[in-house]
């Protein structure tokens, strides 16, 4: 089994290429209005999305928006270093065992509250 490097859907004339890097993480992908679209001429595509990674493997950039994470050396029960703190203007708080417990759009200040079960 490979990476998926091209969809097509034969109705709606349209084909998405998608490129990986050496470790297999999708770095790149771009959608035309042509199903027949050569995936090596990436020129004419309707759509680019692109993703950036760091030395942990984590998200950093994603469709246009920085990813930032709790330190990996706080060694706190619960923070892990590819928990996301913030996604664009979004901040994430977790309890304890990790789970994701707030998101926090800026500038609103709006927070919205998850509901968390533990049913381990």
């Amino acid at each position: 089994m490979g990476n998926l490097g091209k969809r097509a859907d034969l109705d709606q004339d349209q084909s998405e290429c998608f490129f990986y890097d050496r470790l297999n993480r999708l770095t790149d992908s771009y959608r035309f209005d042509d199903f027949g679209q050569n995936c090596g001429n990436t020129q004419g595509n309707v759509e680019h999305q692109s993703i950036s990674y760091d030395g942990r493997g984590n998200i950093t950039q994603k469709d246009g928006q920085n990813y930032s994470y709790l330190n990996a050396n706080a060694n706190t029960i619960g923070a892990s270093p590819h928990q996301v703190q913030s996604k664009g203007l979004q901040n994430f708080s977790y309890d304890v065992n990790g789970n994701n417990t707030q998101m926090r759009c800026n500038p609103s200040k709006k927070a919205m509250d998850l509901k968390v079960e533990n049913s381990y």
